[in-house]
């Protein structure tokens, strides 16, 4: 049985790979975004006393001690009709390293922690030896400063009473503590876990479709045959004698169809309504971008197969079918889908006439 399976695994395939190589360049993209840019950095993150001093740090993820914090210089605070709800983040000014002072974004569940030990930093201004026991170790991201923080950043300095010489070792970056990138890491993790995922989504569908598990439901048929060696040699014949109908091979023992990235085998009998649909399209629902047309064949067990068919085409395309699928009720009312749902069986009624 290999010429038929071969050939419609490679239908499988071809759908596979037209329909969902999407999930593969999404899943890729989100990988790369997230993993390849950000995840190195995280494993060998640079030495924050270090990276201070270097004249470009953007971008640099680091961590390291901070032993002294000088002074609260920004929150970032949530205001509902004008008043101010909570504070997501304060910043602070840090020296991390000989000379290099930079700002401290601090998140919102450690404000709290830091602002403790910036008040046991001013009650200890004046002693040179004080330093926080024990200290702060943290990790994120350097970004430099927007211009409206530099400013604020700026006049809290010279408010400080620092003049135009200290303020040249003022960097105008902030370190984003806890941050990844733009990003915090579960949300980093997030973005690559679904890309790891739509990358897992095509590799499974491309795999089911080679190993030939969409023609699960011919192999059942033929299987099931008393005798499957002729059941396939029929369907063998069938589709590569007969003339395609929209995709469709069609006689009077069978009905083999693409139904997606699925081989679909029926019974003639089986497929009891067909109707033309039309689909006319607008773009932000008002302005026409014309129409698309195609066919749906209903079946008697309630399956629904859709098919999409030129506008050039439709017509002749259901003439054939109707000469193909003679007992299938042709055109569609709201009268035959009230009636399909309700009773299918008299869908039947005139296949059960042809086949006496």
């Amino acid at each position: 049985m290999t010429d038929l399976f071969k050939e419609l695994r490679e239908k499988s395939v071809r759908h596979v790979l037209a329909s969902s190589f999407i999930f593969l360049v999404a899943g890729v993209a989100l990988i790369c975004v997230s993993g390849i840019q950000n995840f190195p950095k995280m494993l060998h993150p640079a030495d924050l006393e270090t990276a201070v001093l270097q004249e470009n740090m953007e971008g640099t993820y680091a961590e390291g001690d901070i032993d002294f914090l000088y002074g609260e210089y920004m929150d970032t605070a949530n205001y509902k009709n004008g008043v101010k709800k909570d504070v997501s983040s304060v910043s602070m000014v840090i020296c991390p390293g000989l000379n290099g002072y930079i700002g401290m974004e601090i998140p919102k569940n450690q404000i709290a922690t830091y602002e403790g030990a910036l008040e046991t930093c001013y009650d200890n201004w004046d002693d040179d030896s004080y330093v926080l026991d024990p200290d702060f170790h943290v990790s994120g991201t350097i970004v430099r400063m927007s211009s409206e923080e530099q400013q604020i950043y700026q006049d809290f300095l010279l408010d400080a009473g620092a003049d135009a010489y200290d303020t040249e070792t003022f960097a105008p970056y902030v370190l984003k503590v806890g941050y990844l990138g733009n990003d915090l890491p579960l949300t980093m993790f997030l973005i690559f876990g679904l890309g790891v995922l739509l990358v897992m989504i095509f590799a499974v569908q491309l795999v089911r479709a080679f190993r030939g598990y969409y023609q699960k439901d011919l192999d059942a048929f033929i299987a099931q045959s008393s005798d499957p060696e002729e059941e396939y040699r029929k369907l063998n014949e069938l589709y590569h004698t007969a003339a395609p109908i929209n995709g469709i091979y069609a006689n009077d023992e069978y009905v083999l169809f693409q139904d997606g990235r699925h081989s679909r085998i029926r019974r003639p009998w089986d497929i009891v309504w067909i109707y033309k649909e039309v689909t006319r399209h607008r773009v932000y629902g008002l302005i026409p971008a014309g129409s698309s047309y195609g066919f749906n064949m209903f079946s008697n067990d309630g399956k629904i197969y859709s098919f999409a068919v030129g506008k050039n085409n439709i017509d002749e395309v259901l003439n054939a079918l109707s000469e193909a699928l003679p007992g299938a009720v042709m055109g569609y009312s709201a009268e035959l889908l009230e009636q399909y749902h309700k009773d299918r069986s008299l869908f039947s009624q005139k296949w059960n006439e042809l086949r006496k």
